[in-house]
């Protein structure tokens, strides 16, 4: 079994997603599958686009691990992929359930909020990231694209600070100085907004 896994899971590595399924169909009809085949299936259909096909080996494999909160969430991505809102925000709530600080069930919930126009609740979900991660630039630059109003002046002097410790990645930079344009702009001090702009 164990060198049956290692040859499927090299041509997982190797995006030869077709023939590890047809080699991961193989085992699981045969006498020695394994517990998390059904999450390997999943995987690997998640990867070529059959979506429905990995919601069902989701929830094989949920049937007999429950509290798998990995697979709780890829299930609720896979239900915002295919538009079923309905079920999306539940899965996301029994991830944090399960696990309480799971930042990607966190995070997503948020962009599921606001993709429903629960701008609140959106919010309420980006605070919670940055309290769990607050040296994350990606939810400080969410949560003012939601409400400008949730910059201050501490939080102007924290980007500030983030800026002057040193070089940045060019994405943090530029969202940085997009959230600091908006402050400017919202206390009308014009030519700082555009100071941070023109950077």
């Amino acid at each position: 079994l164990n060198m049956k896994l290692k040859e499927i899971f090299n041509l997982i590595d190797e995006k030869s997603f077709h023939k590890a399924k047809q080699e991961l169909i193989l085992l699981k009809k045969g006498e020695n599958s394994y517990d998390d085949i059904n999450f390997t299936i999943a995987q690997v259909n998640t990867q070529i686009g059959e979506f429905n096909e990995a919601k069902k080996n989701f929830q094989e494999h949920l049937k007999i691990n429950p509290k798998d909160y990995i697979a709780l969430f890829y299930l609720g991505n896979l239900y915002m992929k295919t538009y079923d809102i309905d079920k999306v925000e539940k899965l996301y709530l029994k991830v944090l359930e399960l696990k309480k600080n799971y930042i990607p069930a966190i995070i997503n919930l948020a962009y599921f909020y606001n993709g429903v126009g629960n701008l609140n609740k959106a919010k309420q979900y980006y605070l919670r990231a940055i309290e769990i991660d607050p040296n994350n630039i990606n939810y400080h630059y969410s949560l003012s694209r939601l409400d400008i109003n949730y910059i201050d002046e501490k939080k102007i002097k924290f980007l500030l600070n983030f800026l002057d410790e040193g070089e940045k990645n060019k994405k943090d930079f530029y969202l940085i100085n997009f959230i600091l344009s908006k402050y400017y702009e919202k206390i009308n001090n014009y030519s700082k907004e555009i100071d941070f702009l023109n950077k």
